[in-house]
């Protein structure tokens, strides 16, 4: 399972009983883990119930990674065999299918406990996958493995000459090498055996996962805020933003200075993160008026209970999208533009199949996410990217206006 093959600046796979691999895959579950647990704590979502979730997902993506780590047509195994995730080959695709499956299943019985929608759960919790994702690939590059289209060659164990990757770090640029039987990779040029050097591509999966990463969890959010009106301006007698005057009061100074430039904007870049909250996400509809259309709602139900089934079904559906409409427009009466719920979760599968697809053309048919079958493999990357982006943009555009129900939890209270 290990190499005891040691690389320029004392890159080693293992270091006695200490093996990096394992090492990265736990550390990064478990960051991915205490960042989820986060995130539900600061939407203020019961963390209990994630607890429990641990105890099922894990195991379910260690048997969906082993499965299609090991799944390869040129090497054909027992079925069950398949699942000895304690043996080498791993597939990141794998664990986040099974593990999502499980999960989705998990919470979707779960959420009728909190009355919290499957969807925040969703984006508490998925994105992070990226950060386990980032840690996990540093695991391959101590392996010497998850590197692409060959970039240079050299006749010693040091490529600071080969154009391409000269501008890494030396300990990574020296260590872009294939082991085949325990030995770096090697080819004959003008009759020379010299040491093939490949692109990084682990390095790259590990910067675009991170850089995506935090393009959902801070950059998103802020974004839409950044488009909508703004409360301090719809509301501008309500929500009041403070003024160079209000500075040089609080400090008993007159001048504009440097100092008390900065601190009017730190000053009112809290005052707008208090006025979003007061203005959108601790906005409490009229509980009169949503009683009422729960009652308008229940009556239509109750009407289109004596039609036939297929009248009885389109009324029905028609009086909950109506409700829901209500109930969007209601919870947010000034039509503030906020990212909804399950946009990050959907836009996690859209980024990282996008990056997987382009980092897969550079990978030899051995380190593909479906192994030696590249057309079929590269079909499913694009569907799932299209498919995330897809349900991102409903999620954002259609499932918040017509599928809400009050006394939920979404992107706020209802």
């Amino acid at each position: 399972m290990f190499n005891s093959y040691v690389g320029p600046w004392g890159i080693s796979s293992d270091y006695g009983w200490f093996h990096v691999y394992a090492f990265t895959m736990f550390f990064g579950m478990v960051v991915a883990i205490l960042f989820s647990w986060y995130r539900l704590y600061k939407q203020k979502v019961p963390t209990d119930g994630f607890i429990w979730s641990v105890v099922f997902i894990i195991p379910a993506s260690l048997l969906g990674a082993s499965f299609f780590g090991k799944d390869d047509p040129t090497r054909p195994i027992g079925f069950w065999e398949k699942f000895a995730f304690w043996q080498p080959g791993m597939s990141i695709h794998g664990g986040v299918l099974f593990g999502a499956i499980v999960g989705l299943i998990f919470f979707a019985i779960y959420k009728k406990k909190t009355n919290v929608s499957l969807w925040v759960y969703g984006d508490c919790i998925i994105p992070n996958i990226l950060l386990g994702q980032v840690i996990g690939r540093w695991g391959n590059f101590f392996n010497h493995e998850l590197l692409g289209a060959v970039v240079g060659y050299s006749d010693v164990l040091n490529a600071s000459h080969i154009s391409a990757i000269s501008w890494l770090p030396a300990f990574i640029r020296d260590n872009c090498f294939q082991l085949l039987g325990g030995s770096p990779e090697t080819a004959f040029i003008d009759g020379k055996e010299m040491i093939v050097f490949r692109a990084p591509i682990f390095l790259y999966e590990s910067l675009a996962n991170l850089g995506f990463w935090a393009i959902l969890t801070f950059l998103l959010p802020n974004a839409f805020h950044w488009f909508s009106k703004k409360p301090w301006k719809v509301e501008a007698k309500k929500y009041q933003l403070l003024t160079m005057a209000d500075i040089q009061k609080k400090t008993k100074t007159k001048s504009n200075s440097v100092s008390n430039y900065f601190t009017l904007i730190h000053q009112n870049h809290k005052l707008k993160q208090k006025y979003w909250n007061e203005a959108f996400y601790n906005y409490k509809a009229d509980g009169f008026v949503v009683k009422e259309i729960n009652q308008k709602y229940k009556a239509k139900k109750a009407k289109a209970m004596k039609e036939q089934f297929f009248v009885r079904n389109d009324l029905i559906t028609k009086a909950y999208f109506a409700r829901s409409s209500k109930l969007y427009h209601l919870n947010n009466p000034k039509g503030y533009v906020v990212l909804r719920s399950g946009v990050q979760m959907w836009l996690y599968f859209f980024g990282w199949n996008f990056i997987r697809f382009c980092l897969e053309l550079q990978r030899d048919d051995a380190d593909l996410f479906l192994k030696h079958r590249r057309t079929l493999d590269y079909t499913i990357l694009i569907l799932i990217f299209f498919l995330g982006l897809v349900l991102a943009v409903l999620s954002q555009l259609v499932f918040a206006r017509y599928f809400r129900k009050n006394g939920w939890t979404y992107e706020k209270e209802y």
